[in-house]
């Protein structure tokens, strides 16, 4: 018996260039204000991860339920942390610790610089383990930093931690000494072994990554296998800070590859989906850069972007500053974090939005979650979404089984229509 199947229309999502189509993204919705760095727990994402202001103006790290509900503040006034600021975090792949920076009790000037403890900036920070399940905390390093005006020691930090998804590694990004143009500092990464044994996380073989002398460099994310890790930084000559690059590290064959190269855009952030077919990521791509300023808080602004895992087809997701579009709030808007639910529909983003126009360093956190209509994959000519049949219909709309010599609409979980003709 040979069977036939006639295409007989066809509805696709096309996307080329920078155009987004409208069923992209099915809508952007704010979930929680002054809260930043929101992560899914990696097993169900049941909970979220986040990071906050607290009254004392440090931050912290909350645990929420994905609705909102059962918020709790996981690091405040622990007894075996230093109390000060403390976040930009990493959930451990079994839902039952978390990685994150904790600035140091003590260092140099330390009531003065205090702001660049912050989650994102690191300085004077230090990397810890907690669990979730018992309280307990393990500090991961403990870095020499300046305690005096005459001490020689640079000023350490880190950012980042993340851990590869099958739990055996840790890296996170380290300042090792002051450098760069706007003197963010000179960046090594780290990547580690690490196993978790009688409730004691061990880490071990710590492995350096560092292509360039004088850098910014960030680690981001892992593939789902655990074999490449993308990072950020100005590896080119003459590359400022603000002009960062997205790479990938192929851990088996130590090649390093330029996802794109843009001199003047900062490019961040990159998490590849979980079936890593698409990257999303931050760039301030076609806003301006005001190079002559190293408060970057006070203009910078961008949106979120994805590409394919190779860095081609970069296509921007959100539309936050741009006025004639939903999400758009007239407010300032600079891009933070991003993280994947597990089916690769929903994107859970972290930014900061400026809140007094005259005071541009007036910024909050919040989290959005960015719904798109199926799970999204890429290849070079469109963009197109894994849709699954819903329904089968005939040309009077009436719900039916699937049946050869009949004209029938097929109808899917994006919206898309097909008209079906089978011959037997």
């Amino acid at each position: 018996m040979k069977a036939v199947k006639f295409l007989l229309f066809f509805i696709s999502i096309f996307i080329v260039g920078l155009t987004v189509d409208a069923q992209m993204v099915d809508s952007i919705v704010l979930i929680k204000t002054n809260a930043g760095c929101p992560k899914w727990s990696p097993l169900d994402n049941s909970q979220i991860a986040y990071h906050t202001v607290e009254s004392d103006n440090d931050y912290d790290i909350h645990i929420m339920d994905d609705d909102g509900q059962n918020d709790y503040c996981l690091t405040c006034n622990h007894p075996d942390l230093p109390n000060r600021h403390m976040g930009n975090h990493a959930w451990y792949p079994d839902n039952n610790w978390i990685a994150f920076i904790a600035e140091k009790s003590s260092y140099y000037l330390d009531n003065i610089v205090h702001g660049l403890a912050a989650p994102g900036i690191g300085w004077n920070c230090d990397v810890y383990m907690m669990s979730i399940n018992t309280g307990s905390v393990f500090q991961i390093t403990d870095l020499p930093t300046k305690m005096t005006a005459m001490d020689p020691t640079p000023v350490s930090g880190v950012l980042g931690p993340f851990f590869s998804p099958d739990g055996t590694m840790i890296t996170w990004g380290e300042k090792i000494d002051s450098c760069g143009t706007y003197d963010w500092g000179e960046y090594v990464i780290r990547i580690a072994d690490i196993q978790i044994a009688n409730d004691t996380p061990v880490v071990s073989n710590i492995q350096t990554l560092q292509p360039e002398l004088c850098r910014y460099l960030e680690t981001n994310c892992f593939t789902s296998n655990s074999e490449k890790l993308y990072f950020c930084g100005n590896l080119y000559p003459n590359q400022t800070e603000y002009g960062i690059d997205i790479f990938s590290y192929d851990l088996l064959t130590a090649q390093i590859d330029t996802m794109f190269h843009t001199q003047e855009y900062f490019d961040e952030c990159a998490h590849i989906s979980h079936n890593d077919n698409v990257i999303a990521y931050l760039s301030t791509e076609g806003m301006p850069n005001d190079t002559t300023n190293n408060n970057w808080w006070s203009w910078a602004k961008g949106e979120f972007w994805i590409m394919n895992p190779d860095g081609s087809n970069r296509t921007q997701l959100t539309y936050f500053n741009t006025t004639g579009y939903p999400e758009y709030t007239g407010k300032r808007i600079i891009p933070a974090m991003i993280d994947w639910n597990l089916n690769d529909n929903v994107i859970l983003v972290g930014l900061a939005e400026q809140q007094l126009p005259a005071f541009p360093s007036t910024l909050e956190d919040q989290i959005y979650k960015i719904y798109l209509s199926g799970a999204a994959s890429i290849n070079e000519s469109h963009m197109e979404f894994e849709k699954e049949l819903i329904k089968i219909v005939d040309l009077m709309g009436r719900e039916t089984e699937d049946k050869p010599n009949t004209l029938l609409i097929y109808i899917y979980s994006d919206g898309t229509t097909e008209k079906v003709f089978r011959v037997e």
